[in-house]
């Protein structure tokens, strides 16, 4: 079983914990009615994914205004394993990555 991740970012009351294979964006994916309030979030921004071993991957689906890890840009396409403490970006909205 693969350990939970939260998204958050307090200050924005963003409080997400997905399961793997969500798609976090602005129209499209399992937490539209907490992303759809910011326009620089794409439609399907980014994908979230868990492997066998419950280690988490972002994978940024080629959005308009870019996906960021610990500030550097995500190249589209490509996972990024996620640890705990670090910070995801989706455009400007940063969040703090926390796996229980």
């Amino acid at each position: 079983m693969g350990r939970i991740l939260r998204l958050r970012n307090r200050e924005l009351g963003i409080d997400l914990v997905p399961s793997s294979g969500d798609t976090l964006g602005r129209r499209f994916g399992q937490h539209v009615e907490v992303l759809s309030r910011f326009v620089q979030i794409s439609s399907s921004h980014l994908e979230l994914r868990c492997d066998a071993q419950g280690s988490w991957f972002a994978k940024d689906m080629n959005s308009f205004n870019h996906s960021y890890y610990n500030g550097c840009m995500l190249v589209a396409g490509e996972e990024q394993r996620l640890e705990q403490g670090a910070t995801l970006a989706l455009a400007d909205i940063v969040l703090a990555v926390e796996l229980e």
